[in-house]
């Protein structure tokens, strides 16, 4: 087997042709990293073997220590994971290939299942992956597992398959009925879903750096997303779930007109025992939707649109993944995060992209108590997938210099 140094092109030609291809591992990637200068460099390597291409990879350096190079594969490299003869060739291979360039140190972030949990995080499939691991391992790789830690690659994401449902009605009948109805409400409410365009990538990156803030969560630059959708084009996807106040305020007339009618109906008629329970259900709904037009008077918009949240999705490979977005806290009952959830997942569906990720997945702990962003995920169904961790190794003399120092402090 042979590494092979090529272009964007020659890259792309192949990189959606395995089960583990990402957008994170694409030409489009590297090129948005090149243009941002974030590396000392940038390399797009094919893995040749008998003249074919048995795998490729995104290969990165930066700086370690202002005088050493490390080398990383983020969510690869790209590979048959069930064939072990080869998995061990390619890594031996890369591992010669940054010590040439004198990289001290390697890691590598496969991305690759090997536990699965259901909704109810209990595991249905273990140790998928440990043959790959036992070869990585005995290679000279450490192994190291933090599912929470997106810093080198997903370490786990909520997935769900779409292949068993022949289009979008059968996939929300099968939500439980607090989804279907929050589903309704928020449709009720004249929250709409749309696609933001180049120019307009602002209103998404307003609501995700308020987002960031308020869960501490860091938050890349706004030129990060700029050239994702510079080099992604169509295939980055930038949603908005917004309220139509002119239509929300009918709404609201509506209603109060509604309940108002009803309970001068009921005054009318004689007072029973089951009149009474009527009036007061009426007069508690009057009163609801009063107050939120009291609230909606008192937000003072000056705009038929009010934005509510924003989410970045990436069709790549054999999913549509969430990648990252948020919601202005004081309209999080609008439920605009839902309905954008909804529409792409019916995206996902009329483009025959057979899983829907939810993407990185944190705060599983607090899920039993009602609570967390996997909570709120699982509700739509499907698996949680745990992948199988970070790989790294010491390269060279120097590698294992300074891995002896840093186990030392």
């Amino acid at each position: 087997m042979k590494i092979k140094i090529v272009s964007n092109d020659e890259y792309r030609l192949t990189q959606e042709n395995y089960d583990n291809a990402n957008f994170l591992q694409s030409s489009e990637i590297s090129q948005l990293q090149e243009e941002r200068h974030n590396f000392v460099k940038v390399e797009r390597l094919l893995f040749i073997e008998n003249n074919d291409i048995v795998g490729q990879a995104i290969l990165n350096y930066r700086r370690k220590y202002k005088v050493f190079t490390e080398a990383f594969v983020v969510q690869g490299p790209l590979l048959n994971y069930q064939n072990q003869e080869q998995v061990q060739a390619a890594i031996s291979c890369l591992e010669q290939h940054v010590k040439k360039n004198k990289a001290i140190h390697l890691m590598i972030h496969p991305f690759i299942i090997n536990q699965i949990k259901n909704e109810a995080l209990a595991i249905i499939s273990n140790q998928i992956q440990m043959d790959t691991i036992s070869t990585l391992q005995g290679l000279g790789f450490t192994r190291e597992i933090n599912i929470e830690d997106m810093s080198n690659g997903m370490g786990q994401a909520f997935v769900k398959d779409l292949t068993h449902f022949s289009n979008i009605d059968d996939i929300v009948q099968a939500f439980p009925p607090s989804l279907k109805r929050d589903i309704k409400k928020f449709k009720a409410l004249e929250v709409k879903v749309v696609e933001l365009g180049q120019s307009r990538l602002d209103e998404f990156y307003n609501i995700l750096s308020k987002t960031g803030k308020r869960k501490n969560f860091s938050v890349q630059d706004f030129q990060f997303f700029q050239l994702l959708k510079k080099y992604l084009g169509e295939r980055a996807k930038f949603m908005l779930a917004y309220l139509d106040v002119p239509a929300y305020q009918s709404y609201l007339e509506k209603n109060i007109n509604h309940f108002q009618a009803k309970i001068d109906e009921l005054n009318s008629g004689k007072v029973t025992k089951k009149t009474k329970g009527l009036l007061t259900d009426a007069t508690d709904q009057l009163n609801s939707y009063v107050k939120r037009k009291q609230q909606l008077k008192e937000m003072n918009l000056n705009k038929e649109h009010l934005p509510l949240s924003s989410y970045l999705f990436i069709d790549y490979g054999q999913q549509m993944l969430s990648y990252v977005g948020g919601n202005y806290e004081k309209f999080l009952n609008f439920g605009g995060a839902t309905l954008i959830n909804l529409e792409m997942i019916r995206q996902a569906k009329v483009k025959n992209i057979p899983y829907f990720s939810f993407g990185g997945t944190i705060e599983t702990n607090s899920a039993n108590k009602g609570q967390g962003n996997f909570n709120y995920k699982r509700q739509f169904g499907g698996q949680l997938n745990i992948y199988s961790g970070t790989f790294t190794k010491p390269i060279g003399v120097f590698g294992k210099f300074i891995k002896k120092l840093e186990s030392v402090k």
